[in-house]
Parts: structure tokens; sequence; C-alpha cells
């Protein structure tokens, strides 16, 4: 049975379609549209192929996306009908109607002359035939028919349930080596972004920052004004995806083409500067919830500035000492690299952890850690009145945007109502080689972990399985 669940994704396109030079506006609004309009047609007769090679010259940049919207068709079916939300002639959002459900496409004309769209997701299939959950469904059942996937290596899972802990763990932590164990290091990608976070919350209540200071604030004098029209960005903004950034800058494809097993790695502050200096925010912020990299990172790059300290260093201060983490790192240190899985791709090719060697983004995406220290971490969200960094934690879990309508964000962290009601926080992570969930009901005192050394994506499948699961028995 091919399950669905309200999780969203958010799938990038980049194409090399470039423009002789700028065209009047009229005449983007003009591209835009026929883009759109070939999008639908071609989707609707599931000529994915014919997608790829008209939309993005050469296929560049294509992946795996083909397969996923090739996913997308059997779940939602045809595009019914599609309507312009709004166009500002380098971008244009539209709503496309399906039988059972409206998702957004947004389609920008970058600086650089490239077209991008964004296809939000509020669903995603799984590539896993998972059975239903019964009487006789476990935790190791459903683990089972994941290990069983022939792109499926190594797993972790961590659990939380009745204020008792539980770790399993299948596969291989390399390809020709042993089973993962409670010290694998994994790469644990964007949940990072709730620890970045969590340390802006604490200086946030230390009075270090403060959620209205304007983003400028901490940017040299040279940097123009970050706003649209009289909204001014703010630190709060980036905390809560709400900054109106897109996913990547788009000065970055030129750094992780340097070295694409670190694509991180090479951007620095000057690349921060110099996409900063001409950047023309498309909306105003706090109006367009657009889940970005860039401003995650751009916050952890901040919050470092302010403390004049490393971002590993702002973890091992605010979360690591007061929540007793122990192997949760930016680099891990060489007596601890017998620990590192190695990371796989699609194709079961080694996909090496990024080494974010010089990077400035690290508060996107560049920690790693264990099942233990990941299980600790979880357990001080559940139960943050058992921790010193209660107030903070409590802080970080408060809605303040909406996402999608059964989705909103709180500093970081995505907050969901499920169908049953039940309130659940979770978030993933992606990284070459390596995909994560975590997510928690505080009500029901639940949680889980699930850490993986490839990146077959029924990882948030499996997650929420087992919350399921661990809501029923």
């Amino acid at each position: 049975m091919k399950k669905l669940f309200l999780i969203t994704l958010t799938i990038l396109m980049t194409g090399v379609f470039v423009l002789n030079s700028y065209a009047q506006e009229k005449d983007q609004t003009a591209i835009i549209g026929q883009r759109t309009a070939a999008f639908i047609d071609l989707y609707n007769q599931q000529e994915f192929d014919k997608m790829r090679d008209s939309l993005f010259v050469e296929g560049k940049d294509w992946d795996g996306i083909g397969e996923s919207m090739r996913g997308v068709y059997p779940v939602y079916g045809e595009i019914l009908d599609y309507k312009e939300v709004r166009n500002l002639g380098r971008i244009a959002e539209y709503e496309l109607q399906f039988k059972e459900v409206t998702l957004m496409l947004v389609i920008k004309i970058t600086r650089e002359k490239k077209l991008i769209n964004h296809l939000q997701l509020s669903g995603v299939s799984s590539n896993i035939d998972f059975p239903e959950i019964d009487s006789t469904t476990t935790v190791e059942s459903l683990a089972k028919v994941y290990d069983a996937h022939e792109l499926s290596l190594g797993l972790s899972i961590g659990i939380i349930k009745d204020g008792k802990t539980q770790t399993l763990h299948y596969g291989k932590a390399t390809l020709d080596g042993e089973i993962p164990n409670d010290q694998t290091l994994y790469s644990i990608g964007s949940i990072s972004k709730t620890y970045t976070a969590n340390i802006a919350a604490q200086m946030v209540l230390a009075g270090k920052i403060n959620w209205n200071d304007p983003v400028n604030k901490y940017l040299p004098d040279s940097i123009p004004t970050l706003a649209f029209k009289d909204t001014i960005m703010t630190i709060q903004h980036l905390a809560t995806h709400n900054a109106c950034f897109d996913r990547e800058p788009d000065n970055m494809e030129k750094t992780s083409a340097i070295d694409p097993e670190d694509p991180f790695g090479h951007y620095t502050a000057q690349h921060i500067m110099a996409f900063l200096m001409d950047y023309e925010l498309p909306y105003a912020p706090g109006t367009h919830t657009s889940y970005s990299n860039f401003g995650m990172g751009l916050l952890g790059w901040i919050l470092k500035t302010v403390e004049d300290k490393s971002y590993e260093g702002l973890v091992n201060h605010y979360l690591c000492t007061p929540l007793h983490l122990e192997n949760t790192y930016v680099y891990p240190p060489k007596d601890k690299m017998e620990k590192v899985a190695m990371g796989y791709d699609k194709n079961l090719a080694e996909a090496p952890m990024w080494k974010w060697n010089n990077a400035t983004l690290l508060g996107a995406g560049a920690l790693k850690s264990d099942i233990i220290d990941m299980l600790r971490y979880l357990e001080a969200n559940m139960q943050p009145q058992n921790t010193s960094i209660a107030a903070a934690t409590e802080l970080v879990h408060s809605p303040q945007v909406a996402f999608v309508p059964t989705i909103e964000i709180g500093y970081s962290w995505l907050i969901q109502t499920m169908k049953n009601g039940q309130v659940m926080y979770w978030h993933n992570g992606g990284t070459s080689g390596f995909r994560s969930f975590m997510a928690f009901d505080k009500e029901a005192q639940i949680g889980v972990v699930v850490l993986s050394n490839t990146t077959l994506d029924d990882i948030d499948t499996l997650g929420n399985l087992i919350m399921e699961l661990l809501a029923r028995e």
C-alpha cells in the first residue's frame, strides 16, 4: 500500500533557461506564463522526459526530479485548473487545482538569468510499500520493511515512550562494514536548524539580540537595507522562514562546483555579502513563508558574529553542555572518525559527509550526531521543564507563521495538526548521502528519531508510521 502523509516537500527545479538580456517586465511575465502552461500540459500528458527536455535545457540539474514528478501523478492525478495568484514580472505564483488538493507553483527568473520552479506539495507518496498498521505491527516490523528496500543501507531508530528510551539498528554503517550502533555518527542535515533557533532564543532571552532587530544591524554598512517598501527584514523573519529568501542564494552554484562533495564548504562571508549587495526581495518580509537554507544559515552566521565564537562553539555552549550531548559536532574529532557512517546516494555510490570546511552557512545543516545524543535532544524538547534551557525551548515551539493549512512554523520547528487531532512537532534533514527525521507529541509524550546513511526519502514515511503506531499503543 502506498502511504500518503501531510508533510511538505519542496521540489526545486533549476534549469539553464537563458535570456539574451533581461527583458522588459511584460516579456518576463509572458515567459513565466508560457513556462507554466508548458509545465501543466506536459505533466497532464505524463510526458515527464519531455518536461525535462523542454523546460530544462540539456536536463541540467534535473537529477531525480523526473522520478519525483512521476510519483506525484499517481497521488494527485491531473491538474484540473490553475490560476495566477500574483505576477511581479520576475516572480509569479500559481494555484494548481487537483481533484482533492490545491498546490502552489512558484516561478522566478533569477539574476543569473535562470528559471527556478518551486512546486510546493502538501503531501508525499512513499516509494516503499509499507503495510497497514494493525494489532500485529511493531516498530521492528516497519523498520524491517524499510531495511529490505534495495536502496536502504544503514538505519538507526530512537524511540521515547512512557518515559523510556529504546534504540534499534539495521543494515550497515558502510557498504562492506558492520551494523550501526548507538555511537554511529550521521549527518542530521536540516534538523540542525532547530539547534540554531534554540541558540537564537537563548540569546534573545539573555538580551544579546532581539527578534525585532533589523538583519542589517549585524551586516556591514555597505549592504543596502533588506526591506520591501517599508517592511524591514528582522532576526525573527530569519528564524521563522519568513524572510522571503529563496531556498539557496543564487550565487552558491559557482562555489558548490568547486567541490561537489562539500557544496556549502566554499561559500564564505564574502559570498554572503555579494549576494545581499543587490538582492531584491520579491515580497515584504513576514508576508510569505519560504523555507530557506540561506536564511537560517545567515542567522547562524549572525549569532556567531555576535558571540565571537564558532558555530560549533555556540552549539557546545548553548546546547551540548546543558543537555549533556557528548557526540554532536560540526567537525568530528579524529578519535571519532571511525564512528562516522559513510553516506550513499540513490545508486548506493559513496557520498561522504559534507565537510563544511570554509563554510559560513553552518546553521542551516552542518551538525553530525549519534542516536543517543539525538534522543537526549528529543527528550529535552519533549520535557523542556526538566532542563536549564526550558524557557528558550518553549519559545521555539510557539507557532509563529502558517506554512500550509495543517502546518505552522515556530522558530524552525514545524508544528503539524494531524487528522486525529494530534499535534506533532517535527523536522527532517537531508544532505548528500544522509536522511534524518525527528518528531514528538508533547501531550502524549511520544517521540522518534530516524537516521539513515542513504538518500532514500522514505525516512519521513517511516518516522510518521512509527509516531502513528506509538500513539495507538
